[in-house]
This record gives structure tokens, C-alpha cells and sequence, in this order.
């Protein structure tokens, strides 16, 4: 009954459809990417940091423990030679 002949036919907006998404896409790529370096990033200075740490505590122990393991090789020593 109706014809189809009053509608406009759609003009081709290639650029103005398909430049947006690949910006948007871009963007989210780089930001992405910048997101990853920055995790990876604050998780190496973590890593860094709790090394320093545990470097310092295991330091700290083994400089308190150093005479008594002096003394168990001392003692151990002993024993060899009776």
C-alpha cells in the first residue's frame, strides 16, 4: 500500500562511522597498554621494596645469629677432633 519510495536512501558516512570507533579503540589500546606498564611498574617497586626488606630483616637476623652459629661450628669442630 505504502511505498518505499519516499525514504531517502542513506547516504555513506564512512568516515564519520567507523574513524570514531578506531579512535575510541586507539585510545583504549594505549590506555590499556599504559595501565599494564603502571601495574607492572608499581609492582616492581613493590617487589623492590619487600626484597630491601626481607634483605634487611634476613641481615638482621643472620648478624644475631652469626655468633651462635660461630659457636655451633666452633662446638661441631670440637667434636671432629675428639
Amino acid at each position: 500500500m505504502f511505498s518505499d519510495s519516499h525514504i531517502a536512501k542513506p547516504v555513506s558516512t564512512f568516515p564519520f562511522t567507523v574513524l570514531p570507533k578506531l579512535s575510541v579503540r586507539i585510545v583504549l589500546h594505549c590506555f590499556n597498554n599504559w595501565c599494564c606498564w603502571y601495574i607492572l611498574r608499581l609492582s616492581m617497586v613493590f617487589l623492590e621494596t619487600l626484597l630491601k626488606v626481607v634483605g634487611t630483616a634476613e641481615t638482621q637476623i643472620h648478624n644475631a645469629l652469626e655468633p651462635t652459629l660461630q659457636n655451633i661450628e666452633r662446638k661441631s669442630g670440637d667434636l671432629e677432633t675428639i
